[in-house]
């Protein structure tokens, strides 16, 4: 080391250090794990898509349930349009959106005894599963159509394949148990009619 620089002694305060290395504090793990399908919801929108799909649409609604993994997607040609489709549901997690946080939503949910939780404002991580889960929807999408060099105008058909194969053979929760097995209490999901996708 050069003998010019002066090295502080160590023990000193840095402000700079602190300010250029702070960060966010890990979240705590969640005490509350549901035993059963249906009970936590976890819900986000997705969007919007730089290319419409062929159907029209923007965005995406995904719902995912916290005991099996099980996840649907909706399609949706404006923001505007999600609407909670009614299940035996007792509590939705979400990201306090005004796609969720309105009173057509609440008057619905009131109407079905579901409970509302919204994750605090600008803290993906208090939502993170569906935030996740639309990552790894966009992603696997996305290489779905770069495998077979396809135009993105298919986005929605892709990231309803990667969905519907996820649910059937993607990371399992309980061992030797597809996420659709748990979700609906089914005899093993036969995959024997999977081909890729853009093939005839």
């Amino acid at each position: 080391m050069s003998e010019s620089i002066k090295v502080p002694a160590q023990g000193q305060f840095c402000t700079g250090c602190v300010l250029g290395k702070h960060h966010r504090e890990s979240f705590q793990s969640r005490k509350y794990r549901p035993r059963a399908p249906g009970k936590l919801i976890h819900v986000d929108l997705c969007g919007p898509m730089h290319v419409t799909s062929l159907g029209g649409s923007k965005y995406f609604l995904v719902f995912k349930d916290d005991f099996s993994r099980y996840r649907r997607v909706f399609f949706l040609k404006r923001k505007d349009d999600s609407r909670i489709a009614g299940n035996t549901v007792e509590c939705i997690l979400s990201d306090g959106g005004l796609e969720f946080n309105n009173a057509y939503v609440k008057d619905i949910l009131q109407r079905r005894r579901v409970a509302m939780r919204t994750a605090m404002p600008y803290t993906p991580e208090h939502n993170g599963v569906a935030e996740r889960e639309n990552r790894i929807l966009v992603e696997t999408g996305r290489s779905i159509l770069h495998s077979k060099d396809l135009p993105f105008s298919l986005w929605a058909e892709a990231v309803n394949t990667a969905c519907n194969v996820l649910n059937r053979i993607g990371p399992i929760t309980v061992k030797g148990k597809s996420q659709m097995e748990l979700c609906f209490k089914r005899d093993p999901v036969s995959i024997d009619h999977f081909h890729g996708f853009g093939t005839e």
